[in-house]
């Protein structure tokens, strides 16, 4: 991406960034890494980010994010979490109606926060 489409506006960055980088599919179901392995994407995440639209220097990926209005990645993680809770709890399938319904799904599963 960097070497592509390095001359392009910072809309078109962003945009880029947006279509290949924060398409986390099934980060909900991501519960069996460490913190290590999370802070590593963390940080590849926005070294990415830094690098596509060239900023050098010491400054706030936070703050790049909050000006371009990008999810960070442990906004995209939680709402990948949201995500598949909601459609779990609210779907009219039986089996798994069943299976929310089950007196210790709450203290047994791995998706129940």
């Amino acid at each position: 991406l960097i070497r592509k489409f390095g001359k392009c506006s910072d809309e078109v960055k962003v945009n880029l960034f947006q279509s290949y980088c924060n398409n986390m599919y099934c980060c909900a179901l991501w519960n069996k890494y460490n913190v290590a392995s999370y802070k590593s994407l963390n940080v590849a995440h926005n070294n990415v980010f830094r690098h596509l639209l060239n900023v050098t220097g010491p400054c706030s990926v936070s703050q790049l994010f909050v000006n371009y209005r990008i999810d960070h990645f442990t906004v995209l993680l939680q709402k990948g979490m949201y995500g598949l809770l909601s459609r779990v709890f609210n779907s009219e399938n039986i089996l798994i109606k069943t299976i929310v319904n089950y007196m210790y799904f709450m203290y047994d599963s791995d998706l129940y926060i």
